[in-house]
């Protein structure tokens, strides 16, 4: 779908590659900022430069294929889980939900790390079980 919305944008081989290269670059920062939250700044400055200037990421980023924007919605929905966790506010599930879906629904694979995800968020947060399953219940009713 993000395809189609660039594909009037120039050339169509070119424009099918912009939404791929837009969500690689867009993963750096996003990278940076999940270390900030996570590890520190020393090492989220590590990690996106590592992100940088990996071949993986410079090759997908370049293809037209759904792999970059699979990388996006995954930082976005960690770290959106990561604050919804910490504010307990609905629309950062909200958001967690809608990103969780989103990135199932560009490539089948982030069910494994999103599977880990509720499985930390579960045992490490207690007090936010409910809302981590009903979050997930959305994700899995929308996918359906």
């Amino acid at each position: 779908m993000l395809a189609w919305v660039t594909h009037g944008l120039g050339d169509p081989a070119e424009s099918l590659r912009l939404v791929s290269l837009l969500s690689g670059l867009a993963a750096i920062p996003l990278t940076y900022l999940l270390g900030v939250r996570t590890v520190g700044r020393p090492a989220a400055l590590v990690a996106a430069a590592l992100m940088t200037l990996s071949p993986f990421l410079i090759y997908y980023t370049t293809e037209a294929r759904a792999y970059g924007v699979t990388l996006l919605l995954v930082l976005l929905s960690t770290l959106t889980l990561l604050r919804a966790l910490d504010s307990e506010r609905w629309w950062w599930w909200a958001a967690y939900a809608v990103c969780s879906c989103a990135a199932i629904y560009a490539h089948y694979t982030p069910v494994y790390l999103l599977a880990a995800q509720f499985v930390w968020a579960f045992f490490a947060r207690p007090r936010a079980r409910l809302p981590l399953i009903a979050a997930n219940a959305a994700v899995a009713l929308a996918y359906i």
